[in-house]
């Protein structure tokens, strides 16, 4: 269930990090010395959601069948072997984005 809340996470940033929405808010971190802020609340979210579906998705054990009947591929298993790949892209678009908003 966290990985599909931090998919929508991810979704629902994206969202408001194209259109504008959120206004103005100052966002800070630090993970392992680095640094980063910006002041899109969009941004913010989606970066949030994405390390929050990705982490989750890699410490499942592997017997762990997500949302999945176990007789059938279905959308689950689809989404195992290229779920992580997907929150990776969605992270680097969050960076992408977080570095275009700093320089402008």
């Amino acid at each position: 269930m966290l990985i599909i809340t931090g998919l929508l996470l991810a979704v629902a940033g994206a969202v408001v990090a194209i259109l504008g929405l959120g206004g103005v808010v100052e966002f800070k971190g630090e993970v392992a010395g680095a640094k980063a802020e910006t002041t899109s609340v969009g941004l913010a979210v989606l970066v949030v959601g994405a390390l929050l579906a990705g982490i989750v998705a890699v410490k499942l054990p592997a017997q762990v069948n997500v949302l999945g009947d176990g007789g059938r591929r279905g959308f689950t298993e689809w989404f195992s072997e290229f779920g992580v790949r997907l929150c990776a892209l969605l992270v680097a678009a969050g960076v992408v984005l977080l570095i275009v908003s700093l320089l402008v």
